[in-house]
């Protein structure tokens, strides 16, 4: 599924059937006026690296990516975002990697797959201000350069790490906080929590979300459901 189809490929079987036929509706109103999305599941982390890959929009597209990492595996980033030669501009130019890792390590310095070392800026703090900080920044600068619905993305992975060192409350008002600023500036957020969807943490996340893409492997081929809590829609699942 091509990252500027996300969801698609399922809406367009669904309303080709007549069911869900306001699906395709809601996704156009979530990419042109920014939404966050819950990722989560059991399935491995290669899965969800491929799904976030496919959330940040395809390489040959123009796009500015901001990247808050905690717990992401390093070669993960750049399986998730477009070689030089193929992307418009320089990924140097149009990424930005937030590095909450805990305990501190470099992310990007330890992979070239791009053929350069993407902007990286370590982040530390005790009560998550200064993640926030830096996330709302990173929105906002690449927000006044993209100006066009969806053409920022932005992938948090993982909130595993946050949920266990921070009390909800704070992960909550960093949640809103920042999607907050992601639709001022009509971008596309997701976060992965790789738990599945009926655990605890999840169905107490959701409402926090414009939608909750589930993940899964079946006989060794990802697929993925999507939930939207406003309309209490859950999809079928379909190939990833």
């Amino acid at each position: 599924m091509a990252g500027e189809s996300i969801g698609n490929s399922y809406a367009s079987e669904r309303d080709r059937n007549g069911a869900l036929p306001g699906f395709r509706s809601r996704l156009r109103t979530l990419k042109s006026e920014g939404c966050n999305l819950l990722v989560v599941g059991d399935p491995s982390r290669e899965v969800f690296t491929r799904a976030s890959g496919t959330m940040l929009g395809d390489p040959d597209a123009r796009r500015w990516r901001v990247l808050a990492l905690t717990d992401a595996d390093p070669e993960s980033v750049y399986d998730r975002l477009p070689a030089a030669s193929v992307a418009p501009r320089p990924p140097t130019e149009t990424t930005r990697v937030l590095n909450h890792a805990t305990p501190p390590r470099p992310i990007t310095e330890t992979t070239d797959g791009l053929g350069a070392t993407v902007p990286e800026v370590t982040v530390g703090d005790a009560n998550l201000a200064g993640l926030r900080s830096r996330l709302c920044e990173a929105v906002a600068d690449f927000g006044a350069r993209s100006r066009r619905p969806s053409a920022l993305r932005v992938a948090v992975d993982s909130l595993a790490p946050l949920l266990a060192h921070y009390e909800s409350d704070v992960v909550r008002r960093f949640l809103r906080t920042v999607g907050d600023r992601v639709r001022e500036h009509d971008a596309m957020a997701h976060y992965v929590l790789p738990e599945p969807y009926d655990g605890d943490r999840c169905r107490r996340l959701a409402d926090e979300f414009d939608a909750v893409v589930e993940l899964r492997t079946v006989a060794g081929d990802p697929e993925e459901r999507w939930h939207l809590p406003d309309s209490g829609v859950t999809t079928p699942w379909v190939p990833l």
